[in-house]
């Protein structure tokens, strides 16, 4: 019989980590245009003596973003699952009879005494009782929060979705962090950006520049110059994690299964990486 560990758990959650490192890579690749690419226009309005700054010819999103982020919540939840085979190992029970565990994820406490009957008896009762206290439902009691923006419950979902479609992701999505803009040989003036997230879509405007108050003539030679910063978003998924942009989704859900390894960790196998 093998010596239960949880060295590979350990292992998948850092693969978790490696994967959405590559994404963040990704992401700022794709909106670090190249020539061509997010290509900034200017409309300006000489009745309104308003200039408007937009961009044309957006790069598509990249199809790997969303293989790499089910990459990402497959070794969480693997992970999990890793870490209830260990257990039932740890309760003396042959590897034949441990190989359809799995870690319960569970909405409400009517599905949680359906699910529990299968790794009843697989796992000590101590370790039933911790695992009952993780679920979305208990987290949901204790928070008053929404069970379904548990960090166990979204790797469950997307985990879920990832196995029959590809994860949907509102990509296109930008803000602009600094926007300044110089007529003729003065000094730049900056235009304090908006702080909210838009679609980035072709046509998208970044800003509105007015100069009616300035006493600047249309004929006037404007520069302008702006820093955009790109993200992408989680949609459709049904559950907590949407209108998140991925990484503010991800990066806790990460934490979580590193802390709830860790804490089985403490209480059954003492081997604290």
């Amino acid at each position: 019989m093998p010596h239960p560990k949880l060295n590979g758990a350990y292992a998948k959650i850092r693969r978790a980590n490696h994967h959405l490192s590559q994404l963040h890579a990704s992401i700022e690749e794709w909106g670090s245009a190249e020539e061509n690419d997010h290509v900034p226009t200017f409309d300006y309005d000489p009745s309104q003596n308003r200039l408007e700054f937009m961009l044309h010819k957006v790069k598509p999103d990249d199809i790997n973003w969303s293989l790499i982020i089910g990459d990402v919540v497959h070794n969480l939840r693997s992970a999990l699952d890793h870490l209830i085979f260990q257990l039932a190992l740890l309760n003396g029970h042959p590897v034949e009879k441990c190989r359809k565990s799995a870690f319960l994820v569970c909405i409400d406490e009517a599905s949680y005494k359906e699910s529990s009957r299968r790794i009843q008896g697989l796992v000590s009762p101590t370790a039933l009782a911790m695992i009952q206290v993780l679920q979305p439902y208990k987290a949901a009691a204790e928070t008053g929060k929404d069970p379904r923006k548990s960090n166990l419950w979204i790797i469950s979902q997307l985990d879920i979705i990832d196995k029959h479609r590809t994860l949907v992701i509102a990509a296109k999505n930008f803000r602009a962090s600094s926007i300044s803009y110089a007529v003729n040989e003065e000094e730049p003036m900056i235009i304090e950006a908006v702080d909210t997230w838009k679609p980035l879509v072709d046509g998208a405007k970044i800003a509105t520049i007015d100069f009616s108050g300035a006493g600047i003539q249309h004929k006037g030679k404007v520069r302008v110059k702006a820093q955009t910063e790109v993200q992408i978003f989680f949609n459709e998924t049904g559950c907590g994690c949407d209108g998140l942009t991925v990484e503010d989704a991800l990066r806790p859900c990460i934490r979580f299964v590193w802390d709830v390894v860790g804490l089985f960790d403490r209480q059954f196998f003492n081997i604290i990486e």
